[in-house]
């Protein structure tokens, strides 16, 4: 794979979970875990050439307080860029449902 983005001019790449990712387990349990699993496999490959390779990091959208808290591990101690969020989430309790910002202190 190196060679072709060397022939094409790629000196970068940003590597996520295919879609659905753990956006599409309806499982809340198996969904954290499956972000924890994708998020530390992740910053494995990453780390095997991190002058080619990026990552975002994936999140469970069960609960919007630990999904910060995982996105939040991810970046701080895992060293990924930021987060993808595929378009696809089974139906939560509306009570939980909510975006908030994250401060990076």
């Amino acid at each position: 794979m190196l060679m072709a983005r060397d022939k094409h001019g790629v000196g970068m790449m940003v590597l996520s979970i295919t879609s659905p990712g753990c956006q599409g387990e309806a499982d809340q349990g198996k969904s954290e875990a499956l972000a924890k699993r994708a998020n530390d496999y992740m910053a494995d490959i990453v780390s095997k050439n991190p002058t080619r390779f990026q990552g975002f990091a994936s999140v469970s959208m069960h609960d919007p307080t630990e999904a910060a808290q995982e996105l939040t591990r991810a970046v701080k101690k895992l060293g990924l860029k930021g987060c993808m969020l595929n378009d696809c989430r089974p139906p939560v309790n509306q009570t939980t449902n909510s975006i908030r910002a994250i401060k990076w202190t």
